[in-house]
């Protein structure tokens, strides 16, 4: 059993059984701690979104990864969509997406396609058991979008809403002034 600050980690660990996630838990504990005011934001968005990944592995059958649920719940209520638009979408390094998209076809809950229009351009779409999948997590992240939602004011989800614009806005920004110096 782990302890940071008065928290037992030990559910956590036996959830996720990562090392890295605790180590990045008491280092983002022992940081607000040192500097309260400057990681106010940063550590919560982790936490969230490793939570999220946990929820959704913990609601299937088959585990998907976090990146292979979210291909898949973006895929559930579209049309078919362009590797670019999932990129743009999911912020994935291409070669991150490309594995995820391998893993994906080799399950075979997708396809990828040469573009009809455009043939420099891949088509992902998924399959009749990509369909099934990709409906189940849609759905789970739904209602636990809805179950956060009925739990605050319409206001404090438009405020949220404008920190994460933000956020993403702002490193975007500063990582393409990194990559163009």
């Amino acid at each position: 059993m782990m302890k940071v600050g008065r928290r037992d980690l030990s559910a956590l660990e036996r959830a996720d059984k990562s090392s890295i996630h605790i180590i990045t838990i008491s280092y983002y504990t022992v940081m607000s701690k040192l500097a309260p005011k400057s990681l106010r934001l940063i550590p919560a968005v982790h936490r969230a979104t490793h939570r999220i990944g946990l929820y959704l592995a913990s609601r299937q059958a088959e585990a998907l990864s976090q990146g292979e649920s979210h291909i898949l719940a973006l895929l559930a209520p579209s049309r078919p969509l362009t590797i670019a638009e999932l990129h743009h979408g999911l912020a994935h390094k291409r070669s991150t997406l490309t594995s995820i998209l391998d893993r994906l076809v080799a399950r075979g809950l997708i396809t990828r396609r040469v573009g009809k229009a455009d043939r420099r351009t891949f088509v992902v779409t998924l399959t009749a058991k990509g369909r099934r999948w990709a409906r189940e997590v849609f759905e789970q992240m739904v209602d636990l979008e809805r179950a956060v939602a009925a739990q605050v004011a319409d206001a404090d989800l438009a405020g949220f809403s404008k920190v994460l614009s933000a956020i993403e806005t702002e490193a975007r920004t500063r990582a393409a002034a990194r990559a163009s110096r």
